[in-house]
């Protein structure tokens, strides 16, 4: 819900998401949701209808969601990434946050290539390859690197 929005707009609209769904998230309530009706909530017709693929992918196979635990990052990655919607930042950003998985290095996120840049001196704009091979000698706790990485860039100086 708060893809490439601030936090305020997307606490603003969850909020508003949860109370037209009574606080009960169904996929097969979702699915009887027009666009319209979700629109008015504040959630953009895109988002509607990557709401309807997750709840078409949870009802055929609720296991691909709920049976995480005995799923590795990387599976976790490839069986979401099938859901529209779902990229890879956005699963890693839920294993980092929402299942705390340790070391989860989220390459494709901006703000952390461009604290890497910064810190370690690697050219801006690299390939993702250099940035990943670098957080290699982070494991097993990239996770917490990445926490440390967004850190830095909020003490930078303006």
């Amino acid at each position: 819900m708060g893809q490439q929005l601030s936090t305020k707009a997307a606490q603003t609209i969850w909020g508003r998401f949860l109370e037209m769904h009574a606080g009960v998230l169904e996929p097969e309530r979702v699915l009887q949701t027009s666009a319209e009706d979700h629109r008015s909530a504040g959630v953009s017709g895109q988002k509607h209808s990557y709401l309807v693929d997750l709840s078409r992918h949870y009802i055929a196979n609720p296991d691909m969601l709920d049976s995480t635990a005995q799923m590795s990052d990387t599976e976790i990655i490839d069986a979401w990434t099938k859901v529209k919607g779902l990229g890879p930042w956005t699963v890693q950003m839920h294993l980092m946050f929402q299942l705390r998985r340790p070391d989860v290095f989220a390459v494709d996120d901006l703000g952390v290539r461009r604290a890497m840049e910064r810190a370690l001196g690697i050219p801006k704009d690299s390939k993702k390859a250099v940035y990943a091979k670098r957080a290699l000698l982070w494991g097993p706790f990239r996770t917490a690197a990445c926490r440390f990485l967004w850190d830095s860039l909020n003490a930078q100086p303006k």
